[in-house]
Order: structure tokens, then sequence, then C-alpha cells
């Protein structure tokens, strides 16, 4: 028998396996009568807040495409994170591809970043000079991680005009804000995080599959973090120091 005394709230921070864990969810929920519910911009993730929910109530899954707030400190808070590389490439090439040429989406954004640096992504080294363009124009959404865990809001598709660069103060706030999680996951570790997931609460787990797995190569991929390996890590400085924080506390 389970037993949930608070609401379960998931931060799903974009390219980080959230849609595989939301799906796990909805799977618990149908098999042990609990309202998950699900919900969010689709351009923008803001400040969560139990006012875009209903109905409320400690037996509920709430999750969505947002980052921290007040509401999210008596909640039995999750989130999943991802080495600051593969997430880089995962969000530029998911938010090219997908996003920008097959879904037609944040086309306002890429046209103005096209007057000042035009690209076109090819998936070869041919990136290089452009991803670092990109980089120097702050044209890229930084420190995505520690902005959804400082309660930053940030816009979703990673292309941006004008990145916000988060400051040392944004950053020790999202230090503070990790007291509140009861878990954290990496998705290099998905099948560990569910397991201890699972634990707290007695439930049966379900059979699932990864969703959204990129089927880049992973050869090129690895290439690309070597030679861009620096880049990433000084414009993700803040995440680079959050990630090595949230490895001691949660990460297996």
């Amino acid at each position: 028998m389970f037993n949930i005394l608070k609401p379960i709230v998931f931060l799903h921070i974009p390219k980080t396996g959230g849609l595989t864990f939301n799906h796990i969810l909805e799977k618990i929920s149908n098999q042990n009568n609990i309202n998950y519910l699900q919900v969010g911009k689709k351009f923008y993730l803001r400040k969560f807040s139990f006012d875009y929910f209903k109905p409320q109530g400690a037996k509920n899954f709430l999750s969505g495409h947002f980052v921290f707030s007040d509401e999210c400190k008596n909640v039995d808070l999750y989130t999943l994170v991802r080495d600051v590389h593969k997430h880089f490439f995962s969000n530029i090439y998911f938010k090219y591809f997908h996003t920008y040429l097959q879904k037609k989406r944040n086309l306002d954004n890429i046209k103005n970043i096209n007057e000042n640096v035009f690209f076109q992504l090819t998936l070869s080294e041919n990136d290089i000079p452009i991803i670092i363009k990109l980089l120097e124009n702050n044209f890229i959404t930084s420190n995505i991680v520690t902005k959804t865990i400082a309660g930053i809001p940030y816009e979703k598709y990673f292309y941006v005009e004008n990145d916000y660069k988060i400051t040392q103060s944004d950053y020790e706030t999202a230090i503070n804000n990790l007291k509140y999680f009861k878990l954290i996951g990496d998705v290099d570790s998905f099948n560990l995080f569910i397991n201890k997931f699972i634990s707290y609460y007695g439930f049966n787990l379900p059979s699932y599959v990864h969703e959204n797995v990129a089927n880049y190569n992973r050869n090129f991929i690895d290439l690309m973090i070597k030679k861009l390996y620096q880049q990433i890590i000084d414009y993700n400085y803040y995440d680079s120091l959050l990630m090595k924080e949230i490895e001691k506390k949660y990460l297996f």
C-alpha cells in the first residue's frame, strides 16, 4: 500500500528524459487511482504554481515545464538533469532539426538570430564555427539547470535573441533550493532514479520504454564535445558547478 502525504511535483527540464518519466507517472497513476496532471506553456518555463492544476490535493502527480517557486517548498519535489555537454548538444540539434525545421516553432527567434549570424546546421564539423558564433552572441540559453532550480523563467526552445546571464547570487539561490528536492535524477542513470522513486512510495514499477532517444551518431557527438568542450563549460559555468553539487547529494 502506497502512501502519498504531499503532492508529487516534477519540474521538467527540457531534454533530460522527462517525457519517459511523465509516461511512467501516468502509468502509475492509472494503476493506483492517483491524479496525474501535466500542464505548462509550450514556449516558456514559468514559475511553478498550483494555480495551473485542478484538482489540488495530496494524491496528485503534478508535472510540467516549470522552474522552482516558493510553492515547491512543501511538496515532494523531483527533477532530472543531464551532463552539461550532452545536454547542450541534445538541445542544439533537437531544437534546430525537430522544433524549428520540422515543427516550425521558434520562428521569430531563429529569424532574428539569422539576421546577425546566418546558420544552417548540418550535423558535421562545419557546425563548429557556427556554434561558436551563436555562443559569442548569446543566442543560446545558458545554465538551464541553474535557472530551473533558482526559479528563473526562461524560453524553452534554446535559441534566443538575448540570453539572460545569471549572477553569483542566482547560483547561491539554486544551491539553497537544492534542499527542497526529494530526489534529482540523471538521464544516464535513469533506471536507478526510477527504482529510488518507486521505493519511496511502494509503487509497482510498470514496464516502460525510453522516449525521444535521439538517433544522432554517438561518435559524432563525442567528437563535437571534445572540440567545443571548454566553450560549453565557459558558457554554462554555473551549471557545471551546480552539477558537481547535485552529484554529491543525489546522483548515483
